[in-house]
């Protein structure tokens, strides 16, 4: 059965260990397209956590750089064909499986180095649902918010690591070159025109409605209120899933 795990042996699924929360709803979101944690599917990632911002522009932010990083030079030390990158507020549509045969099949036959099967701020482009029955993988140049199901080619591996231990090393406040959400450190290194990125039209991944470790809402911690909010996003997450 073709299976995104076959052409990317390297998957990791990013969870913050006090999330268990989020880590029960990933789980439960892998086993609907048949993946699971442990046994060569997906790894778990125990995220970085760091008591201060260092010069990031905040605390989640700065574990969530050095997450993605630390999985990338995993990858690469194993020397790794391609990777795929998981964040634990990830939904899957659950048409993926279905759909799998025809992106494997686009990505031996155009050019990539980043695939956005989840993304935001990229236009029009709705998400998939169970009736979904077609998938293009379609080139972009553009500026992409979020980075909770992205598949990265090996062959950037090297340069993409090295432009990420720049930036993290880099000037607080540079916009180029310094401290910045992991998102933002990638949209950079996409300008390159030697790299190519293409995004999934519909999407097939998305972020469910969860409380953030990255920039948290105040009623998140008001315990009045914060009962209340957890149980409202459930409810729209169950919906979500009935829908896709």
């Amino acid at each position: 059965m073709d299976s995104l795990l076959n052409k990317f042996p390297d998957v990791y699924l990013i969870n913050l260990p006090e999330r268990k929360d989020r880590l029960r709803s990933a789980t439960k979101e892998l086993a609907r397209i048949g993946w699971k944690i442990g046994s060569g599917d997906v790894q778990l990632y125990p995220a970085q956590k760091f008591e201060d911002r260092g010069r990031f522009p905040n605390v989640g932010c700065r574990g969530t750089f050095f997450s993605h990083l630390a999985c990338l030079k995993r990858a690469q030390q194993k020397g790794q064909p391609n990777v795929i990158l998981l964040e634990d507020d990830i939904s899957f549509t659950s048409s993926l499986p279905r759909l799998t045969p025809s992106i494997l099949a686009q990505l031996e036959t155009i050019e990539w180095d980043f695939c956005y099967l989840g993304h935001e701020q990229t236009g029009e482009i709705g998400h998939a649902n169970s009736r979904t029955n077609e998938v293009k993988l379609v080139p972009y140049r553009g500026h992409i918010l979020q980075a909770h199901f992205l598949l990265i080619n090996g062959r950037v591996l090297p340069k993409l690591i090295a432009h990420l231990d720049r930036v993290a090393s880099g000037t607080e406040g540079d916009q180029e070159f310094g401290p910045m959400p992991v998102d933002g450190a990638y949209n950079i290194f996409r300008r390159n025109p030697d790299i190519y990125t293409v995004i999934a039209n519909p999407k097939l991944g998305w972020q469910h409605p969860s409380r953030s470790d990255i920039s948290p809402r105040p009623f998140d911690s008001w315990p009045p209120l914060k009962s209340l909010t957890s149980a409202i996003r459930h409810i729209r997450y169950v919906a979500s899933a009935w829908r896709s």
